[in-house]
Parts: structure tokens; C-alpha cells; sequence
């Protein structure tokens, strides 16, 4: 397996390990096929829907899943909260924070109406590949990029905030849109 994909297998191995038990992380992983020599997004993609598939199978309370996928979410913004922050240091408000980290990222991707931020992105912005896949993947995998956004704007808010999932590129829709609670 090419060194760019370890990191996604290692921490769903981790968390699955640390919230559901190694058994259940053995079952899930040990038998995918498609994920022995992944070495390009595409062959990537392939692997995630199988492992996706087999962990819904596997693990039937949506519950626990979820929280498997927000907690690896977590995981992967760590790379931008110093970004984030930087947003939050400039800005006066929530007003300020939407309009400084569309311009920070150079894209309207989020967008404030009343209590609600709606984020839209037209395309998958996970770099683990996935975005190549030829077949819908299960949404469950989306709920990573959900985590993603709960640790995202608790950050730039100071508190915790719920976020939905309203649809995703990976499942079939042609753009992934999230909502982001403020009260």
C-alpha cells in the first residue's frame, strides 16, 4: 500500500479499536480485498467502499458508526486550526468569521443565514481519494468529514455546535452540503 493511504487506515483502525474492540476492527478489515495494494485514488476509493460496506455490516448501530467517523474527523482538521484560528483572531462575530474564512480559503463555501451556516463545497475535499469513486459510497464515511465540521467551527466559535449532513458528492449528489446549528 502506497505511504499517502496508511494514515486513513491507521486511525480508522485506531478509533474502531479504541470505541468498538479489536474484534470488531478484525472483521471489518481483515478480509477487504480491495484494500491490499492501493496505490492510487481510484484503487483507494474501491478500498473505502468496501471497507465502508463491511462496516456497516458489521456494526449495525448507525449510532456507534457515526461516532467512529466524526472522531477521525476530528483527527483530520488538526491540520487547519491553526488556519482557524488565524480566522478567528481577525474576526469580530460570526458575520466576520464567514466572510474572513471564505476569504482565507478564497471560496464562498459557507454561508450565514440567521442561526444557521450553510456549507456547501461542489465537490469531495477529502484527500484520502475517495472523491474517484465510480459507485456511490456510504454515507456513513461522510460523517468523518461531519466531525470535521463540529471541531471546525467550535474552534472558531468557542462552543459546541451540531452540525447536519445533508448530502454528499461520494453518495451520488452533486455537491456535499452541511448545516451548521449556532444555538
Amino acid at each position: 500500500m502506497e505511504e499517502k493511504y496508511k494514515g486513513w487506515f491507521e486511525g480508522f483502525s485506531n478509533v474502531v479499536s479504541e470505541q468498538l474492540g479489536t474484534t470488531i476492527r478484525d472483521e471489518i478489515l481483515e478480509k477487504c480485498e480491495n484494500c491490499q495494494k492501493v496505490s492510487n485514488d481510484s484503487e483507494m476509493a474501491v478500498c473505502v467502499k468496501e471497507v465502508m460496506d463491511r462496516f456497516d455490516r458489521t456494526v449495525k448501530d448507525e449510532d456507534k458508526r457515526h461516532i467512529v467517523m466524526e472522531t477521525l474527523g476530528n483527527y483530520c482538521v488538526q491540520n487547519i486550526l491553526k488556519t482557524a484560528g488565524e480566522v478567528k483572531e481577525i474576526s469580530e462575530g460570526v458575520e466576520d468569521i464567514v466572510k474572513n474564512l471564505n476569504e482565507k480559503f478564497d471560496t464562498e463555501f459557507v454561508k450565514l443565514e440567521g442561526n444557521i451556516i450553510h456549507s456547501t463545497l461542489n465537490r469531495c475535499l477529502c484527500h484520502w481519494g475517495v472523491k474517484e469513486t465510480k459507485v456511490p459510497i456510504s454515507i456513513t464515511y461522510c460523517h468523518c468529514s461531519l466531525g470535521w465540521m463540529k471541531t471546525l467551527f467550535k474552534t472558531l466559535l468557542d462552543k459546541p455546535v451540531e452540525v447536519d449532513l445533508i448530502q454528499s458528492v461520494i453518495t451520488g449528489s452533486d455537491s456535499c452540503k452541511f448545516v451548521i446549528h449556532l444555538d
